[in-house]
């Protein structure tokens, strides 16, 4: 290690390489950060609104519950995506704004309506703050939180656990939260390891094998740009997970140099860092999928995934692999490391090195943000995924604006 090298060591929540707990309405669980030793958003393609594809109701069911949550704060109960592409809003009561902005939903056959849910998702998420708050004293008093989520479905919050609670801790948690829509639940504990898979260079793409020269490794995310063409003549960088690497630290792909971190955000609402691309380098949008052939996923937009939405990872260590989002605005508490507010969860495994790895939504061409860490578990001294996975990432978007670049 480096003379003033941030380096984690093992614990429940990190950046893919992380632990965290199990959560309450939400399942969460010990969040290890996946990095092993060894501006915005642009506009979606066309659709056809006759015809929608599962792609076009979820940035419509994205964008329903960004207005939802401006015009009916204090009757808006959550949005999610179901299997077979419902989109399901739930509503306190019903209320002529509430339905106004309903009515703009542009596919009225895919969308469900429930009225009567108990609390609002502003009070869920101002209870996950409330909760966020109290962490270091919960801490004191033996709580081991990994994550806090609101759940939408059972309009409750999930308090992720690292490991059961004793009567003292347990008397703690339920004293500060008697009377609010709260459950826990627990995942287990997250360790680091090495590990290492095939590149494609020269070519650089997501889903690649990238270390500093003290051999700690994480996945490359996505080829972003940046205005900053003092980087490199083109401003080309390459985003992966805040906690990876240092500011300037040297990064390296398949033994080349690759260039160095140019910007790095790691606590608050984020964890993304960018790298600048050495102009040894060539590079292509595209993202490497190993259990599907070639790196040959597209990416091109940045999008807020809504509960429900598909979610699909590449890391170095899991591969290629899908799932979907459980829940938004979750706070994950790191051990040893930063609490991060407004995270993506998700039920995926991953494992040590698959920090940084991009996160797709699986059909088309949009990126939803970069691993930071699951609650995956070691058993006999090897890393293997947790019976009920879940993996958190702060949401493109943000990771784009703390970064400074773009998807253009």
């Amino acid at each position: 290690m480096k003379p003033g090298k941030e380096r984690q060591t093992p614990r429940r929540l990190r950046p893919t390489h992380c632990v965290w707990l199990a959560t309450v309405a939400v399942a969460t669980a010990v969040v290890a950060l996946l990095q092993v030793p060894v501006s915005g958003a642009s506009t979606s393609p066309a659709t056809s609104a006759g015809n929608p594809s599962a792609t076009s109701i979820d940035l419509a069911a994205s964008a329903l519950s960004a207005k939802l949550e401006q015009t009916a704060p204090d009757v808006f109960a959550g949005l999610w995506v179901g299997a077979d592409n419902v989109v399901h809003v739930a509503l306190t009561t019903e209320t002529s704004v509430a339905q106004l902005t309903l009515s703009s939903f542009p596919y009225a056959s895919n969308l469900s309506t429930s009225i009567g849910a108990p609390y609002s998702e502003a009070t869920l998420n101002s209870l996950v703050s409330q909760f966020t708050s109290d962490i270091p004293r919960w801490e004191a008093a033996g709580v081991d939180v990994s994550t806090i989520a609101p759940d939408v479905k059972s309009d409750s919050v999930v308090i992720g656990l690292a490991s059961p609670l004793s009567d003292t801790a347990s008397q703690a948690l339920a004293n500060d939260t008697a009377g609010s829509p709260v459950r826990t639940e627990v995942s287990g504990a997250i360790g680091d390891t090495v590990c290492n898979r095939t590149a494609c260079y020269p070519q650089l793409q997501g889903g690649l094998a990238i270390l500093d020269t003290s051999g700690f490794e994480c996945t490359s995310g996505a080829i972003v740009h940046s205005p900053n063409t003092n980087v490199n003549a083109a401003g080309d960088e390459l985003l992966t997970a805040g906690h990876c690497f240092t500011l300037n630290d040297t990064v390296v792909q398949g033994g080349v140099f690759l260039g160095t971190v140019v910007s790095r955000a790691y606590g608050g609402n984020v964890d993304a860092e960018a790298v600048s691309i050495s102009s040894l380098w060539g590079w292509a949008p595209q993202i490497c999928a190993y259990t599907t052939g070639p790196c040959s996923q597209t990416v091109a937009y940045a999008a807020n995934p809504a509960v429900g939405w598909p979610d699909c990872l590449s890391g170095i260590t899991t591969g290629y692999h899908c799932g979907q989002v459980t829940a938004t605005n979750v706070t994950v508490n790191i051990t040893g490391g930063p609490t991060i507010t407004g995270m993506v969860m998700d039920n995926l495994c991953s494992l040590p090195g698959d920090s940084g790895g991009p996160h797709l939504d699986g059909t088309s061409v949009y990126l939803e943000g970069v691993q930071t860490g699951s609650n995956y578990q070691v058993v006999n001294g090897n890393n293997v995924c947790n019976p009920n996975p879940n993996s958190v990432y702060s949401p493109a978007p943000t990771d784009l604006a703390a970064t400074g670049t773009n998807m253009n």
